[in-house]
């Protein structure tokens, strides 16, 4: 029994050793190119969508909350004004939302919103750093507990519209930021 235990333990101290855990072949997260020199970055976000229900406002305060909660790796500060290093440009250029599935015999229903976005980035200089000018986003949104009413359009429901700016912000600071 004792034999046993020990060649447990052993077997368990050279997985560890050996890396199970991930720490030893984990790689680093890529060097970020696209920011170096950069210290402060304005952002600025439109919408020129026919229908203009994302609040610009509501997508710009997301996304330099999220900028801003990455400065640790990013080394720059975001922010809406001021003589920054770099501007980045947001424009919602289509946006549409509709209902995919009502919930049988449930109170609630799916709602699928999509917002393509063009965005730019661009330096003191007027030089392009990073353009992506059809950039998608797509979002399954429950709304539960809607008492049997009709959610129409889907944009009105303010909970909702909250949530829809933090994702579409953070989902877009992970992909700029691995550039």
């Amino acid at each position: 029994m004792f034999k046993r235990q020990l060649l447990t333990l052993a077997c368990v101290a050279g997985i560890l050793v050996c890396g199970a855990c991930g720490l030893m072949f984990r790689e680093p997260p890529p060097r970020m190119t696209l920011f170096v020199g950069v210290h402060t970055m304005q952002v600025v976000v439109t919408n020129t969508s026919a229908t203009h229900q994302l609040d610009p406002g509501g997508i710009q305060q997301a996304l330099i909350r999220g900028f801003n909660l990455s400065t640790n790796r990013t080394h720059f500060t975001a922010s809406t004004d001021g003589d920054a290093d770099c501007m980045l440009s947001l424009n919602i250029v289509e946006e549409d939302a509709h209902e995919q599935k009502a919930w049988a015999g449930a109170d609630g229903a799916d709602w699928v919103f999509h917002a393509v976005i063009s965005a730019k980035l661009v330096d003191k200089d007027g030089r392009v750093l990073w353009a992506k000018p059809d950039w998608s986003f797509r979002n399954v949104y429950n709304f539960e507990h809607i008492q049997q009413r009709k959610i129409t359009p889907g944009w009105n429901e303010p909970e909702f519209l909250k949530q829809f700016d933090v994702y579409l912000a953070s989902n877009f600071v992970v992909d700029i930021l691995s550039k």
